[in-house]
């Protein structure tokens, strides 16, 4: 399978997005890149299968209005920040 855009648009909730036509989203231009390197060279990904779980937990997490808050101290919002670096990490991995 060639790997190219299939379109760049919003992901279902509203997050700027390339889609693979392989079906693959990407919310960071390098990473697809790096995808479309990888292909091009034959290397598989990784199997993902047991990224379903984290990935649900993220998606708990996301729904949790406790853990997302508007901070009030320097702590907490240094903490959301990088919750949400954490998350991002994870959806691009386990979507």
């Amino acid at each position: 399978m060639e790997h190219k855009v299939k379109e760049k648009g919003f992901d279902s909730l509203f997050r700027p997005c390339v889609v693979c036509v392989c079906g693959e989203y990407f919310y960071d231009e390098h990473l697809f890149n790096e995808h479309l390197k990888s292909a091009a060279a034959g290397v598989s990904p990784p199997n993902l299968d047991g990224l379903k779980e984290l990935r649900d937990l993220v998606d708990r997490q996301a729904e949790d209005e406790g853990l997302w808050f508007i901070s009030k101290t320097a702590s907490e919002e240094y903490l959301q920040q990088e919750l949400r670096k954490l998350h991002h990490c994870i959806e691009q991995v386990a979507t």
